[in-house]
């Protein structure tokens, strides 16, 4: 006769992700090597991040740091200072990062938003660095390699400027970069040239100065995950732009104009708030609300100068996969 046996099997389902990424924010309380762990935000509890974006409630600059950079080390998003920095993002760690006791990432009782993203088996993003050779149409190759959608860059020494940006929604060899200050400069050529299949190429300008080092981050296009592109600033209130199939959680905007600073929103910002990557606290206004299939802005300059170009790059948290019991039954 046949017999009825029910077996409980756990099965560890293999975490699959479209993007390894935590957006999330903290309250600054001063103290040194404090770490902020990410696993509550990210679903998974081992992410140790390839790189991390914060940008703190004041009128300090944001920072950004990579896990190509030397230990302790961070650059200044906005800033044209010549050094990297040191007391902001100290060390990634395997739930999350920590930092020092700098106000530019924990000044006692201020908010501060971050962005973390890392490596992951789709290989979705790569951090790396190379030294400047002043060569034109140069081709440098990420690791892993694939075609990026956007990429990040900024160098270290004597000549150093601000970080530069590029996404596939510009045209020609057009790429932005992040400034402080009334004059930001508009988007311009021969710095990151083009996005190429192994990785990406830079110019002779700023993004190549001969013997400087800088260092990259560089994302795939990832569907219903990551989107880029451009529209015309008209001062109109209340504007939206449709992402395909999804509500972002981090956005970067800006305008290809001499005055218009670089901005963004992140994912604990609430109500209308957002930020300028430049010396500025949150306002409202700017990049308005994240909705459900794209964002909302205002009519801030930064995201909305009259007959302007505006160039974004969005990104949304992938849902995690997580460990689930399966139900086995056998015929005996």
């Amino acid at each position: 006769r046949f017999f009825l046996t029910l077996a409980l099997v756990f099965l560890l389902a293999s975490p699959t992700w479209a993007l390894l990424m935590a957006g999330g924010s903290y309250t600054g309380d001063a103290a040194d090597n404090r770490t902020i762990d990410i696993s509550t935000t990210s679903g998974v509890a081992d992410f140790q991040p390839n790189a991390v974006i914060i940008k703190c409630d004041s009128t300090t600059l944001a920072v950004w740091s990579t896990s190509a950079m030397s230990a302790g080390d961070s650059l200044i998003l906005a800033s044209n200072t010549a050094s990297s920095v040191t007391d902001r993002i100290q060390s990634f760690v395997s739930n999350g990062f920590t930092i020092g006791t700098n106000a530019q990432v924990n000044a006692s009782g201020v908010t501060c938003w971050y962005l973390a993203l890392a490596t992951d088996a789709n290989n979705d993003l790569s951090v790396g660095t190379y030294t400047g050779n002043a060569g034109d149409d140069r081709s440098l190759t990420i690791s892993p390699a694939f075609l990026p959608e956007f990429v990040i860059l900024q160098g270290v020494g004597v000549t150093a400027s601000s970080a530069h940006w590029r996404t596939s929604g510009m045209s020609g060899d057009l790429s932005c970069r992040i400034a402080n200050g009334a004059t930001a400069g508009a988007c311009t050529t021969n710095r990151i040239q083009a996005l190429e299949a192994n990785g990406f190429q830079v110019g002779s300008g700023t993004a190549n100065t001969n013997t400087e080092v800088y260092y990259y981050l560089a994302i795939k296009l990832v569907s219903n995950y990551t989107f880029a592109g451009s529209y015309a600033g008209n001062t109109t209130d209340d504007q939206a732009i449709t992402a395909p199939n999804f509500q972002p959680e981090w956005a970067l905007i800006k305008g290809n104009s001499e005055t218009a600073t670089a901005c963004g929103r992140f994912k604990d910002h609430s109500c209308d708030d957002s930020i300028r990557f430049s010396a500025n606290a949150s306002a409202a206004n700017l990049v308005q609300s994240f909705a459900a299939t794209g964002f909302t802005y205002g009519t801030d300059s930064c995201v909305n100068e009259n007959t302007i170009t505006m160039y974004y790059y969005v990104l949304k948290t992938p849902v995690y996969t997580t460990r689930r019991p399966v139900q086995v039954m056998f015929l005996d």
